[in-house]
């Protein structure tokens, strides 16, 4: 009974080895590689940016909306990237009132200044993103009078994220 099974395993493989292209049959697969090459920025602003006192008069002469243009303030971010010398800046207000960052009891307008100066509206999804390049932009700070106007001091949090482009 040994015999026999060993015949049947022999005739098995036999019977593969004869079959047409069996030993010399190729098989290929394509192979793709890919890879992105992304540019990089970074950016750095000043922590604090101080429009210094404000007179209570001052601001309470005003209507409401009325900028204080003698109390602007202008402040530089500096950006750095590699790959790439076009950048979006997008601006976000953790408070904002009439599309300026809220202070509490002044609101601080923002301003592009330079070849394109333009207001940064902090309200609209697509006016709160600037377009730039170069390895600097300048903005300035322009107090605003709010309704609820106050003696004391007014502060607002902003973030400011760069994407390259």
């Amino acid at each position: 009974m040994i015999f026999s099974y060993r015949k049947i395993l022999l005739t098995g493989a036999s019977m593969l080895a004869c079959l047409p292209g069996a030993s010399d049959a190729a098989s290929s697969t394509t192979i793709n590689f890919s890879a992105t090459v992304t540019a990089v920025c970074s950016i750095s602003a000043p922590g604090n940016v101080d429009l210094g006192e404000i007179p209570y008069s001052a601001l309470s002469a005003l209507a409401v909306r009325d900028e204080l243009p003698a109390y602007s303030k202008t402040f530089t971010i500096s950006t750095s990237c590699t790959g790439t010398n076009s950048y979006n800046l997008t601006f976000n207000g953790a408070v904002v009132n009439y599309g300026c960052l809220s202070g509490g009891n002044v609101a601080f307008c923002l301003d592009v200044v330079g070849n394109e100066d333009r207001r940064i509206n902090l309200a609209s999804s697509t006016e709160r993103v600037v377009k730039a390049e170069g390895s600097s932009i300048t903005i300035k700070a322009t107090p605003m009078r709010l309704s609820s106007l106050a003696a004391g001091k007014g502060t607002g949090t902003m973030t400011v994220t760069i994407s390259p482009l």
